[in-house]
């Protein structure tokens, strides 16, 4: 037999490495995106595993904070699209190992964290992947479960709707991704799934969940509600028009920077609203008073811009004015 070259020598060894470990852990399996919606369109990823998390175990206490935050969030447009019912669906074929159901949705924003102490997670569903990972799906509805312990569960296969039971202040999916009792990055596992998110890992723009048009100024309630987000056609005697911004992990020193343009190109409003300090999540909005002569009837156009440095989103809003 011939002397193997090093290069190729090289070129095995690793094979034989990466065999190695796929036979020790299993391959991963072809995943289905958990939740019935599109991303960037009607959901966001607005929140990853914390390193402090990664880092440990999923024993640990409940927490806040970010770098104590196990699993990846993906948060849904608003009430009015839970109360539609977005449905949460199974990553992988896999038995379900727990269930909970019966969790009242909103308790932390009731009765604080001790309304939900214990029960963090809220509604949810536990499943052992055949691929080896457990997958853990929280803050479902409550009476939505589909699926009971020692059910076999197919990738893609519904197990619940989003709702806001548990330790969540806003409707989202809280995924969780394990392996032999460590903490996994959903995101890193399944990029093909989620994307690089390299915006959020590196925090160069706040999430952008959504842009609108209010008749007054907006509060951060009725926005989450879902209450304007298919206003589009205004009266021509209405008093005041209101664009506004909705985005998770604004930064003071943020800037948003909001434009208006009237049927036949005149520009109505043109304003930098800085952002006055960090929030988790807010909303920024900023607005004009009826003309002297009025409203022209006809189509009317919006941009919105936030920036955080040299970092910029754009988004564009069209409504008519009747």
């Amino acid at each position: 037999m011939g002397v193997i070259p090093a290069h190729v020598r090289c070129v095995l060894a690793a094979t034989l490495m990466l065999l190695g470990g796929l036979l020790v852990a299993g391959p991963l399996m072809a995943a289905r995106f958990p939740l019935d919606c599109r991303l960037g369109e009607s959901c966001w990823v607005v929140r990853l595993p914390g390193a402090r998390a990664l880092a440990g175990s999923r024993e640990g206490p409940w927490s806040l904070a970010d770098e104590d935050h196990r699993g990846l969030d993906l948060a849904v447009r608003d009430l009015a699209d839970v109360i539609a019912g977005v449905g949460v669906r199974a990553l992988a074929d896999g038995v379900v190992v727990g269930v909970r159901d019966g969790e009242p949705d909103g308790a932390l924003r009731r009765g604080g964290i001790e309304a939900v102490r214990g029960r963090e997670c809220g509604n949810g569903v536990r499943i052992r992947q055949d691929d080896g990972l457990i997958s853990q799906y929280c803050h479902l509805r409550r009476g939505s479960v589909m699926v009971r312990q020692g059910d076999r569960a197919r990738a893609g296969q519904l197990l619940g709707l989003v709702g806001l039971s548990g330790l969540t202040s806003f409707p989202h999916l809280h995924l969780q991704l394990e392996r032999d009792g460590r903490l996994l990055d959903p995101a890193a596992t399944f990029p093909e799934l989620f994307g690089k998110l390299e915006d959020l890992r590196r925090a160069r723009l706040p999430v952008v969940t959504g842009i609108g048009l209010a008749l007054a100024p907006p509060p951060l309630e009725q926005v989450l509600r879902g209450d304007f987000r298919r206003l589009r056609r205004v009266a021509a005697t209405t008093p005041v028009l209101v664009l506004w911004v909705r985005a998770f992990h604004l930064r003071k020193g943020d800037r948003v920077d909001f434009r208006l343009w009237d049927p036949e190109g005149r520009l109505l409003l043109q304003e930098s609203a800085p952002v006055p300090r960090d929030r988790a999540l807010g909303i920024q909005y900023a607005g004009r008073r009826r003309p002297e002569d009025g409203w022209r009837g006809g189509r009317y156009r919006a941009v919105v811009e936030v920036r955080r440095g040299e970092a910029l989103w754009r988004g564009e809003l069209i409504f008519t004015v009747e």
